[in-house]
């Protein structure tokens, strides 16, 4: 027999306490894989974006030193910041949608092992309230008793 061995038999429920905290290492792991992703994915729809409009300045700028008037110019200017602000908004909203998708994502299996905790968490301490009078009634059976009704009252079962 090992020492690991020892140490999991003198600890009630050691492997599943080992389990636990290894499924909740696994989903921080896949959250910030995800996240990572993500972001990566976010950054180049942000660089294709800003390509996009710097190419788009550039084609009427030249637009703009070929134009024969000053009317012109000021027209290709106008129209310019107009569909810039246009695409600047429109974009702005597609990043925030994509990053709000991003950190749901990554937040899901982070939620999902919150999740599973709260709901072990109220069985567990029940286990081990138990676990409790089970040494208590071997004590005293008044002891036992008092235990009994405090771990019991909210329960609704009777084992």
């Amino acid at each position: 027999m090992t020492a690991l061995d020892s140490f999991s038999n003198a600890i009630p429920g050691y492997d599943e306490i080992i389990a636990f905290h290894k499924a909740n290492m696994e989903a921080l792991i896949q959250s910030n894989t995800l996240l990572a992703s993500g972001f990566q994915e976010l950054s180049r729809d942000f660089l294709a974006e800003v390509q996009e409009s710097l190419d788009d300045s550039a084609s009427k700028a030249r637009l703009a030193l070929t134009a024969p008037s000053m009317k012109e110019i000021i027209e290709i200017a106008l129209d310019n910041s107009l569909s810039g602000y246009q695409k600047l908004t429109a974009s702005s909203a597609k990043l925030t949608q994509q990053s709000w998708k991003v950190l749901s994502d990554a937040m899901a299996p982070v939620a999902a092992r919150i999740t599973d905790a709260a709901d072990r968490c109220d069985p567990a301490l029940l286990r081990i309230a138990r676990s409790e009078v089970s040494l208590a009634e071997r004590r005293s059976p008044a002891t036992a008793l008092a235990f009994r009704r405090a771990i019991y009252a909210g329960d609704g079962s009777r084992s």
